[in-house]
């Protein structure tokens, strides 16, 4: 079973799609600290994480040029989604 990353605009605000993630991101995203049982830096540097994993998912790809700047623009699209939401909560499911 994958634990995905979900992000919602606010704690009980509505969710924003995300791309599905892989459990080890989910957890790198989350890095939850100890002391404070919240993410480490809190929900806009799981913000910072998440985009991070987004943008280097480009990478490590042989893509077709069309694929690439298909991807890129799906991508590029979430990425200004992300960042248009003020008060980020990132919980997993």
């Amino acid at each position: 079973m994958s634990l995905n990353l979900t992000l919602n605009s606010g704690k009980d605000g509505p969710e924003i799609p995300l791309s599905q993630t892989p459990t080890w991101i989910t957890f790198i995203c989350l890095s939850y600290n100890p002391r404070t049982n919240k993410p480490d830096g809190g929900h806009k540097a799981v913000r910072k994480r998440y985009i991070m994993w987004l943008e280097s998912s480009l990478q490590n790809r042989s893509w077709n040029p069309e694929d690439l700047k298909l991807q890129k623009e799906i991508i590029d699209d979430q990425i200004k989604l992300i960042n248009s939401v003020k008060n980020p909560y990132f919980s997993y499911i």
